[in-house]
């Protein structure tokens, strides 16, 4: 449709152009004929001078032989022959230079020069008195008469030819003023409706440009808000893999001005995160390409799922960062729950199966008591101690593996920390260990939960930190902290550590790395804290330490 609008205003203006150049034309053409006319109007005025001056002289040669004065006759005959060249040359040069017109100005040349040098000779023969003389003399006379009958046809042809000329140009452009009256209404008028209707369709296609543009910029700032304040975290990088630009949620999610990481490396950026680096290498542009990290961001780790894809285009990888933390959490609470129930149900399922002719021993013992010497009830004593230790063992298996329905209170963690170190102040002076508390007074920390079953699964938990240092410089730091609207409390020690593929299965029923254990301590501590709705996690290195960190769901203050 724009080309159509140009198309248009294209003919209006090249249509007023040629008007213009017709009107130029016109107003070139009358000036040429008027001056046409002006110089051929001089031209045949100076040939009537001439003619004139002709006549003057010819009287003057018939003063010459009636007064015989050669001197004031002479004089004048020269000057009027100075005068009919003068005369003559401006004619010449100001006529048009047809074939007719220069074959009859070399007829008056010749016919003026001819009777010039005549007139020059005049004296001579004049005081000769021979008969060719006298002949000569009335050869003159008579031959004035013949070049004045000659002359004025010649002139009168020339102004007639001239005149005709200037008629057939002025006819010309009479007709070249009609055509251009006649059409040059119609040209402007269809020039003007191409020129009009095109601004006007032009109005309208600007309106309908302005509008689609108005709606682009309200569709791009529809999309720029969406890409700046969508929670999902958003970035953009060149071929090269650098930052081209990332949204708020993603400057947000790594504490940074998303102005200063432009340009950066995603490599070198992501480095600082990530624990061993990590390398974008898309060596073929898929179309998605996903990517899972375990990545520390201010000091918490987080597992986050990098989805990126290839715009051929724009040259351009697009994506998108997803914290999936929590739900690796879930999955993780997911399959402990249904670890903890299968576990649960084969242990109810053995441990009612080993008790039954577990007090059938008991029962047979008692009644051999009575019936055995001494050294046999030796024998009966080891028997009983192993078949009570047995029970007991059965005991903790169902109690690790059951709901506990206690009484719930609100208290203050902080207060269950304060509690922790009388019951463990043997263990801590016996091995030369330091306990160190921080934060026990800062931020909400109010929990519910049964203080007591709560305190006896940390007890436990440092108790595990006690065993895990088996040097002199021994510590064990209890740190509360706040975690959106969670307590989070940290035990943590510098002890030997956990061996990385290890730390999955420490909360499995029956693992244990100790000599005497019976794996049901962190199984036992687990799921007490689980009860309470909260969660445990655990980071260790091997020979720097390990950190249990609880999480429980904070509540209103005690009233």
């Amino acid at each position: 449709m724009q080309d159509n609008f140009f198309k248009q205003q294209l003919i209006a203006a090249v249509l007023l152009f040629l008007s213009f150049l017709a009107v130029v034309f016109l107003l070139y053409k009358s000036d040429d004929i008027g001056k046409y006319r002006l110089k051929s109007q001089n031209a045949i005025q100076h040939l009537n001078l001439m003619l004139l001056d002709v006549y003057k002289c010819e009287a003057g040669v018939r003063g010459f032989l009636m007064t015989q004065n050669f001197d004031v006759q002479n004089r004048r005959v020269e000057s009027y022959a100075k005068s009919i060249r003068e005369h003559f040359n401006f004619a010449k040069n100001n006529l048009g230079s047809t074939k007719s017109i220069l074959h009859k100005l070399h007829d008056i040349e010749v016919l003026v020069n001819h009777r010039i040098d005549l007139i020059k000779n005049l004296k001579a023969h004049t005081k000769d008195s021979s008969l060719s003389s006298k002949k000569f003399v009335n050869k003159l006379i008579v031959g004035g008469d013949e070049i004045m009958d000659n002359l004025v046809p010649i002139i009168s042809e020339i102004t007639r030819e001239q005149n005709d000329k200037i008629s057939h140009q002025d006819s010309e452009l009479n007709s070249i003023k009609t055509a251009l009256m006649i059409s040059l209404p119609f040209v402007l008028a269809f020039s003007a409706m191409l020129y009009f209707g095109s601004l006007k369709q032009t109005s309208e296609l600007n309106k309908a440009l302005k509008k689609d543009k108005d709606r682009l910029n309200d569709e791009r700032e529809y999309y720029q808000f969406l890409f700046e304040k969508n929670p999902v975290k958003i970035f953009m990088l060149d071929k090269g893999l650098r930052i081209k630009d990332c949204n708020l949620a993603f400057g947000k999610f790594f504490n940074v001005n998303k102005e200063e990481i432009k340009g950066e490396s995603i490599n070198t950026f992501l480095n600082t995160h990530v624990e061993g680096g990590l390398n974008f290498d898309f060596s073929e542009k898929v179309e998605v390409k996903s990517s899972e990290y375990e990545i520390s961001v201010g000091g918490k780790k987080k597992v986050v799922l990098f989805d990126i894809s290839w715009n051929l285009i724009k040259e351009t990888y697009f994506g998108t960062l997803k914290d999936i933390t929590l739900r690796k959490r879930w999955e993780g609470d997911l399959k402990a729950a249904e670890k903890m129930s299968l576990t649960g149900g084969i242990a109810r399922s053995i441990a009612h199966e080993i008790r039954n002719p577990l007090t059938n021993i008991n029962l047979a013992v008692v009644e051999l008591e009575d019936e055995v010497s001494d050294d046999a009830n030796t024998l009966l004593d080891l028997i009983t101690r192993n078949s009570n230790r047995i029970g007991q063992l059965i005991t903790d298996l169902l109690q690790s593996s059951k709901s506990k329905n206690l009484t719930l209170s609100k208290f203050k963690l902080s207060q269950l920390v304060s509690s922790l170190e009388p019951l463990v102040k043997d263990r801590l002076l016996l091995k030369g260990i330091r306990l160190e508390f921080i934060n026990l007074t800062s931020g909400r920390d109010t929990i519910l939960a049964n203080f007591t079953d709560l305190q006896t699964a940390v007890v436990n938990l440092v108790i595990n930190a006690i065993e895990a240092i088996d040097h002199t410089a021994g510590k064990i730091t209890l740190e509360l902290s706040n975690e959106n609207d969670d307590v989070r409390l940290s035990i943590a020690d510098n002890g030997r550590g956990i061996p990385l593929d290890k730390i999955e299965e420490i909360f499995n029923p029956f693992y244990t790395s100790k000599k005497k254990g019976n794996g049901l301590g962190l199984t036992s501590v687990q799921s007490t804290i689980k009860s309470y709705n909260g969660r445990i996690s655990v980071d260790s290195k091997q020979d720097v330490g390990t950190v249990f960190s609880c999480y429980f769901a904070a509540v209103n203050e005690i009233t």
